[in-house]
């Protein structure tokens, strides 16, 4: 009698925990999409709320700081259709937020705000035309005590000033800024010894358009000082707004790259029409940017991490012995059918049932996570 086989439990069996662990994921688990940039697009943390909120329409221009404890604090801004005012996000990972209302409304016209912690006091400098600098003890109660910078009219920067960046190095503080006049936007270099009254240190820009993809406007920069200096901004050309790098020796005289390191995705992505400000934040877990991402009518807060940190699923603590049981168990089954229905025609020594190659291992770990290669 030739050999016979019956369906294997074990491929049915692996299948139903396979599938029971990918829906037993985190909240950290997000549609990935890599970049040819050095970053793992995330996906957006920071959604709008339900019509009438604070955000309902745009949040966006996100500034991160991770406290001593280690969780994190986001403040950013937030747009109902009528009024824009400073808000506030915590998370205890970074990629999770808890949405925790406003904290800064000035005159229904507060934006972009960046803050900086020296002790427990917190430093905030934001947008309302002019820059201004609001102070905190828990980053939730503002003082806003003066104007950090003002328009500059009529020069390069006479109509307003914006997007705030403040680094400390050399024993003051340097203010990164968007300066417009109404047509163009440029990024300003001005230095403080205290929070307000910051001098230009030119009269010119720093940074002005010139490449091909932000020919017509640059503006958002993040600063870190180091060797070389790095500035990630965002530029606009003919299309959208992308985030770009630029490098210099000295936080002054800057040479951009030739390409955007994150570009808007396909229609019709929640930032197909925009990545706009892209804001760092280094830990222990390398580096964080998080951005603004429009589709034309929304704005939310995406994140890119480098590849390391990309999340993975929560483990099932019954996977492993339940997949190390189902094999042991198909192995034992093909031995039972084997000696009970199987009958060869000579004796052979050293007989063995074999497995069906077409057959997956039940032990073999599921795929969890599929990472899209980005081509623009």
């Amino acid at each position: 009698m030739g050999s016979r086989r019956v369906p294997s439990l074990a491929a049915l069996s692996a299948f139903i925990v396979i599938a029971s662990a990918l829906t037993s994921v985190s909240p950290r688990d997000f549609s990935l999409q890599v970049g040819a940039t050095g970053f793992v697009k995330i996906g957006a943390i920071i959604d709008n709320g339900p019509p009438g909120t604070p955000d309902s329409v745009w949040a966006r221009d996100p500034t991160v700081l991770q406290e001593p404890d280690g969780s994190f604090k986001m403040w950013y801004n937030g747009f109902d259709g009528g009024r824009s005012i400073i808000l506030l996000a915590t998370s205890s990972d970074g990629f999770s937020w808890t949405k925790q209302g406003a904290v800064l409304d000035y005159g229904g016209n507060a934006g972009a705000p960046f803050v900086l912690r020296e002790g427990s006091t917190y430093h905030m400098w934001f947008q309302a035309g002019s820059i201004f600098h609001a102070v905190s003890q828990d980053g939730r109660s503002w003082t806003v005590d003066g104007i950090a910078l003002a328009p500059n009219y009529p020069n390069w920067d006479g109509l307003t000033v914006g997007t705030p960046w403040v680094v400390q190095y050399g024993g003051q503080y340097q203010l990164y800024f968007m300066g417009s006049d109404g047509g163009t936007d440029r990024i300003g270099l001005a230095t403080s010894s205290t929070y307000w009254n910051f001098t230009r240190v030119s009269s010119s820009p720093v940074f002005e358009p010139g490449g091909t993809w932000d020919s017509f406007k640059v503006r958002n920069p993040a600063v870190k000082p180091g060797n070389p200096w790095i500035m990630y901004y965002a530029g606009l050309g003919n299309s959208f707004f992308q985030v770009g790098i630029a490098t210099s020796p000295d936080g002054v005289g800057w040479t951009r790259s030739s390409t955007p390191i994150l570009a808007p995705d396909p229609s019709p992505s929640w930032d197909s029409q925009g990545t706009v400000g892209a804001k760092f934040i280094d830990g222990a877990y390398g580096r964080r940017l998080y951005y603004t991402g429009s589709d034309g009518s929304r704005a939310k807060i995406g994140l890119a991490v480098e590849p390391s940190e990309i999340p993975q699923p929560a483990a099932n603590p019954w996977q492993i012995p339940i997949l190390v049981s189902i094999a042991a168990m198909d192995g034992a089954i093909g031995l039972f059918w084997y000696f009970v229905s199987y009958r060869p025609k000579e004796v052979r020594r050293n007989s063995a049932p074999i497995r069906d190659p077409s057959r997956p291992l039940a032990s073999m770990p599921p795929k969890y996570v599929e990472i899209v290669t980005d081509s623009s």
